[in-house]
């Protein structure tokens, strides 16, 4: 009779590395956040979120390799979902989603760390890139559809067009100190909508 090989019996060896603790990690996010908005980026230090998280240090450097990219990773997984909407009106699309997009901005923790930022070009860039481009990217799309169904003037310059929906509920914000609320936020889109309006549409 040939001898057949059978695989030893007992328990399988041990994954190499431990699995990410989920509780530890949103705690570490939080922290980032909380602390931002409290002191700066300047000042943050990755001890003083390992103390508010409870974790070690290398706890957050297994996942972060630099303050900077905690920071990031931080504002862009806690900030509010980005909204989307595609209903087949872009008039209506641009009155859900301005609206959702600047009160999660202007209302989140998330909004106050962002503004801890503001002081560091450096920093400003990065976020700009990771989690504003694909904000206003979407919203320029929104935009483009209205053109090309002949609602909006051929000629407009859609980046200035989001600027002109964005850039006074961001001025109320920080300068008057009034809360962005959806109505508000609808009537400056309806009045930058007129403005662009294509003749006859």
């Amino acid at each position: 009779m040939t001898a057949t090989n059978t695989a030893p019996s007992g328990p399988a060896a041990p994954r190499r590395g431990r699995p990410r603790d989920a509780q530890a990690e949103q705690a570490i996010l939080q922290a980032t956040i909380a602390l931002l908005a409290e002191v700066g980026f300047n000042q943050l230090t990755i001890e003083a979120v390992a103390a508010r998280a409870a974790v070690g240090r290398p706890t957050i450097y297994r996942r972060w390799p630099s303050k900077a990219e905690l920071v990031l990773d931080a504002v862009e997984r806690l900030a509010t979902p980005f909204p989307t909407a595609d209903t087949g009106d872009p008039h209506t699309d641009l009155r859900q989603i301005i609206p959702e997009l600047l009160v999660g901005l202007t209302r989140s923790p998330v909004a106050r760390a962002t503004m801890a930022l503001a002081g560091d070009a450096e920093m400003i860039t990065r976020l700009g890139e990771r989690y504003l481009r694909p904000r206003r990217e979407a919203t320029a799309d929104i935009l483009y559809r209205a053109i090309a169904a002949g609602e909006l003037r051929a000629d407009i310059d859609v980046e200035l067009a989001i600027d002109m929906m964005v850039g006074p509920l961001i001025y109320r914000w920080l300068v008057t100190a009034q809360p962005v609320d959806a109505d508000t936020a609808q009537r400056v889109v309806d009045m930058v909508w007129e403005s662009l309006r294509a003749p006859g549409a």
